[in-house]
């Protein structure tokens, strides 16, 4: 409203951008002014709509990974990562926990952090968004086996938390102050130990305990073996012994081995017999020896309509000739 043509205001719309204001008087510029607009608080430009509006706010997503304690170790390293969109405090977001590197309680340790002293920067990123791949997480943390956690701050706002556990690695368990390898075991067997050719195959069997490393066959056979354990036909075999022997091997462990012996008897050999076996007696004395003929006493309860009595061992046999009346013992 202009009350005298010399002086006067008047009310205008000024854009985002601003607006510039000139004076004039008979053509002559005399003044210029200019009026500039800014969103109002809590609100932000955006070009494509072209207006003021509201912010989004601020937040924040943090991931962390767990992992395994190695035997004879008692914490192991995690990766974390995290993002802060639209942080109040541009670079000042930080990464804390409730227990210090070595487990024990220590309120706001920091772990990523632009303020502490040193500072702490990401492996990767920046303060508001990266990774750090060397987070030490101990077995125990604050007297107890449980996960450490991680909070994500920007502005001493709380954005978000995560948790990361340190386990013992496979065949390891805790001991009180460290991951520690179980002991191990091996047993070897073989069906049949004892043949007689042309019979010349036998199954070797073997089992573990406490997750062995390795397994490395030598004597009769060789090469590598399942550490779990596994079984093997081992054919074409001729006259003769053999010996399979296995030894398995793991870290922070004793070795341990298992072997077992395999007969194989030519053709027309009487396998040696062993106890427990089937004794047949002459009347008042007993036939000893090997599978050969005996000369035994005449006596009562003769038994002459077989040549020969079986002795029996196992899987083998073996036999004795008659040459008199024997009764069975």
């Amino acid at each position: 409203t202009l009350t005298t043509p010399q002086s006067g205001s008047q009310s205008l719309v000024v854009p985002y951008t601003g607006r510039t204001f000139y004076l004039y008087n008979n053509a002559l510029q005399l003044a210029t002014a200019t009026a500039t607009a800014s969103c109002a608080a809590g609100t932000t430009w955006d070009g494509t709509t072209a207006t003021c509006k509201n912010n989004p706010g601020m937040s924040g997503v943090l991931v962390a990974s767990n992992c395994t304690i190695s035997s004879g170790a008692s914490s192991c390293n995690a990766s974390m990562s995290w993002t802060v969109t639209n942080p109040e405090v541009v670079l000042g977001s930080a990464v804390t926990s409730n227990t210090d590197d070595g487990g024990s309680t220590s309120a706001n340790f920091p772990i990523v952090s632009s303020t502490s002293s040193p500072a702490k920067p990401p492996t990767v990123g920046t303060y508001d968004v990266g990774v750090k791949s060397d987070v030490v997480i101990s077995y125990i943390n604050g007297g107890v086996h449980q996960a450490r956690t991680l909070y994500l701050y920007n502005n001493a706002k709380q954005l978000a938390t995560a948790t990361a556990t340190a386990s013992c690695a496979a065949g390891a368990t805790w001991d009180g102050t460290k991951c520690l390898a179980n002991s191990i075991s091996v047993i070897l067997t073989a069906s049949p130990t004892s043949m007689t050719f042309p019979t010349n195959s036998t199954t070797l069997t073997w089992s573990t305990t406490g997750t062995p490393d390795i397994c490395i066959a030598s004597g009769s056979w060789s090469g590598q073996k399942l550490f779990s354990g596994s079984s093997e036909t081992i054919t074409g075999l001729t006259a003769g012994t053999y010996t399979y022997v296995i030894t398995c091997s793991k870290s922070e462990t004793t070795d341990v081995s298992s072997q077992v012996q395999v007969v194989v008897n030519p053709v027309g050999s009487v396998p040696t017999c062993t106890p427990p076996m089937k004794h047949f007696k002459c009347d008042g004395d007993v036939c000893s020896g090997g599978p050969t003929d005996h000369t035994c006493d005449t006596g009562t309860n003769k038994k002459t309509s077989a040549s020969r009595y079986t002795w029996t061992c196992g899987t083998s046999s073996c036999y004795e000739k008659k040459s008199s009346g024997v009764i069975e013992n």
